[in-house]
């Protein structure tokens, strides 16, 4: 870990910049590596990339596979996904909210993997991820958004089960 943390921002800095590369050879090794970078500096590493996410400046191809690489690390927290989910939620929360119709189905998507993960950690925001889902399956244009959102509400029917419903009543 020590070697790590002194090259920390080297490695970070090597990641993004393959995250950018049009060879999916390249690009694909660097969301593992992110994730891996995570695993050592969890939170550090997160809030780096929520922030990318959320960037307008950046592409909208690298901010997608950012989200890959977010919905990763959320994959690879196991049974401490619930001290970081407010950090995902919220970030795809308001990704879910972008003008790219890309973006917002990334967003969604990766919301429902994080719902999924969360289980009953959720019910703090449940309500607000609820209205979010159901007002993009009602409202949006976008076929892939409305998509999106259909699964997110299946998937956390799955990982919640039936209380999900009591929960909306």
């Amino acid at each position: 870990k020590h070697i790590t943390q002194r090259n920390k921002t080297r490695i970070l800095s090597i990641f993004e910049t393959q995250l950018n590369d049009s060879d999916s050879y390249i690009y694909l090794a660097a969301v593992p590596g992110l994730s891996a970078l995570a695993d050592i500096f969890t939170t550090e590493i997160i809030s780096i990339l929520t922030a990318k996410f959320l960037s307008t400046s950046s592409l909208s191809e690298t901010r997608l596979k950012t989200g890959e690489a977010l919905l990763q690390i959320a994959q690879r927290c196991g049974n401490t996904i619930t001290t970081y989910s407010h950090l995902f939620i919220d970030t795809f929360l308001k990704g879910s909210k972008n003008q790219d119709d890309f973006i917002r189905a990334s967003s969604l998507s990766s919301l429902a993997d994080v719902c999924e993960l969360t289980r009953f950690g959720l019910f703090p925001v449940i309500q607000e991820v609820l209205t979010c889902l159901l007002s993009a399956v009602r409202n949006d244009a976008a076929v892939e958004v409305r998509r999106a959102a259909s699964v997110a509400i299946l998937m956390m029917v799955r990982g919640m089960g039936a209380e999900v419903w009591e929960l909306m009543g």
